[in-house]
């Protein structure tokens, strides 16, 4: 999917049309988004399993999932939207160091061959070097928070959750997960998974990602 797509939506329309697909189901951001940008074109030849509008607004800007959480009491490390004029002395009197700049969207639907990345900075100098590059309003920092990565899985049907399932992250390199054991489910990230999918009426399957020191 490049530019306005327009070579992509006549190569998927050819094909729903050809093969008659009852469901479409994408598989990352990479398709889901052009799938939701072009939904009216092709609902009308699929069904398409991706979300809402509103759960896509939610849950695909991690700011907004960010305040979502903090607004239903879900713990969050302190941080916010990066805004014009803010300094690195400034980030770390707020968070401290280490800390995370986070891109609010992994990708946009203009630039889905590139994924913003996540720096977490542990010098002034580093923060510094990161925020001259970074777009203002697109990008918050958090304070880093150590622990041990945990996800949990869930079906939901118009806000209610129907099967859930949790795993635990073993062993991580550079951010991401190459070994996970299932576990039985935390009452506490259960609930807080609850809560957001209530919060937003959600339908389908999601996963959430929690990072939980075991030894506070």
């Amino acid at each position: 999917y490049i530019g306005d797509g327009s070579e992509w939506r006549e190569a998927i329309r050819d094909l729903l049309q050809a093969e008659r697909f009852e469901l479409v189901i994408p598989c990352d951001e990479r398709t889901l988004l052009p799938l939701h940008r072009h939904r009216e074109e092709f609902t009308a030849l699929s069904r398409l399993a991706i979300p809402d509008d509103l759960a896509l607004e939610v849950f695909f800007d991690k700011h907004k999932t960010r305040e979502l959480a903090r607004s239903l009491g879900v713990p969050v490390p302190a941080g916010r939207l990066i805004a014009e004029g803010d300094t690195a002395s400034g980030l770390m009197a707020e968070a401290g160091l280490p800390m995370a700049l986070k891109p609010a969207q992994s990708y946009v639907a203009q630039r889905l061959y590139s994924r913003q990345r996540v720096e977490i900075v542990d010098t002034p100098e580093a923060l510094a070097k990161v925020l001259a590059h970074i777009s203002y309003g697109s990008h918050f920092f958090e304070a880093f928070f150590a622990g041990q990565g945990v996800g949990v899985s869930v079906l939901a049907n118009r806000g209610k959750i129907l099967q859930g399932f949790e795993h635990h992250r073993v062993h991580e390199a550079g951010g991401s997960s190459y070994y996970r054991v299932s576990a039985a489910q935390t009452p506490s990230l259960a609930d807080a998974v609850s809560k957001m999918i209530a919060a937003v009426n959600y339908s389908g399957i999601a996963m959430f990602e929690f990072r939980v020191n075991h030894n506070d």
